[in-house]
C-alpha cells in the first residue's frame, strides 16, 4: 500500500514539473548579459539571435547588433529588484527571427570508377510577427540572405522557401532556406544566416548564428 502511495505521489509531482515546464512554452526572455533566449516547454533554451539588449534613461529598449550598430526594441519599464531580467514584452513591437535547425546536407553521386560528393547548407528561419500587423514575405528574399561561416567565407543562398506570403500578427512561419556548398567541419566554430535590413522589419543586418556543435549531418540521395 505504501509503494502504491508513493508511486502517486511520484506521478503527481512529474505532472506539476511537466505543467510548469509547459508554462514556460515560447517564452521569450532577456538573459543577465542581455541576450534574447527563448524558453522551450521541454526544459531546454535557446539563444535567438547574437543581439544583445539594453534600456536607455527613456525606459526604451535598445537592440545592439554584433555589427556595432543599434535599433530602438520597444518600451520596457523594468520591475524594482529585476534590473538585469526582463520578458519578451520588450520585444512585442518586432518580429523575433532566429534559426530552429541547421545541417550540413550531404550526398554522393557514383561514378563509373569514383564516387563524388556534394554539399549543401539547410537553414530553418523562423519568423516570428509580433507586431500588430501582416509581414509580407519578399518576393526576393533569396536575394537578401547570405550563408557565412565563422571564417568569413560567403556561400550564396539558392532557394528560400515559406509556405505563405504574408505572416499574420500573432504568427511565426518557418523558411527553409538552402546555401550552395558548405566549409569543411574541421576549424569552423559555427554557421551563420545574414538577413539584410528591411527584409521582416529589421532596420539592419540580422546575423544569425548556430555553433557547429548544434549543426547536424545529413546524408541524402537527392537534394
Amino acid at each position: 500500500m505504501r509503494l502504491v502511495t508513493v508511486l502517486f505521489l511520484m506521478c503527481g509531482f512529474l505532472m506539476c514539473v511537466n505543467l510548469d515546464a509547459q508554462a514556460q512554452a515560447a517564452e521569450v526572455v532577456i538573459s543577465d548579459d542581455g541576450r534574447q533566449i527563448k524558453l522551450n516547454a521541454d526544459g531546454t533554451w535557446q539563444q535567438l539571435s547574437q543581439d544583445r539588449f539594453a534600456t536607455n534613461a527613456q525606459g526604451q529598449r535598445i537592440r545592439l547588433h554584433p555589427d556595432g550598430t543599434w535599433s530602438m526594441a520597444g518600451r520596457a519599464p523594468v520591475a524594482a529588484g529585476a534590473a538585469n531580467v526582463a520578458s519578451s514584452n520588450a520585444l512585442v513591437r518586432e518580429p523575433v527571427l532566429y534559426l530552429s535547425d541547421v545541417a550540413i546536407v550531404r550526398r554522393v553521386i557514383q561514378r563509373t570508377k569514383s564516387k563524388h560528393a556534394e554539399t549543401r547548407m539547410r537553414f530553418m528561419l523562423e519568423v516570428d510577427n509580433r507586431t500588430e500587423a501582416p509581414l509580407a514575405v519578399p518576393a526576393d528574399l533569396v536575394e537578401r540572405l547570405v550563408a557565412k561561416s565563422s571564417r568569413g567565407t560567403a556561400y550564396p543562398v539558392l532557394a528560400a522557401t515559406s509556405s505563405v506570403d504574408s505572416i499574420p500578427p500573432g504568427e511565426r512561419v518557418g523558411i527553409e532556406v538552402w546555401a550552395k556548398d558548405s566549409p569543411t567541419w574541421f576549424g569552423i566554430k559555427f554557421l551563420s544566416l545574414e538577413v539584410a535590413p528591411d527584409t521582416f522589419g529589421n532596420g539592419v543586418t540580422r546575423i544569425l548564428s548556430r555553433n557547429m556543435n548544434e549543426v547536424k549531418r545529413q546524408e541524402v540521395e537527392q537534394f
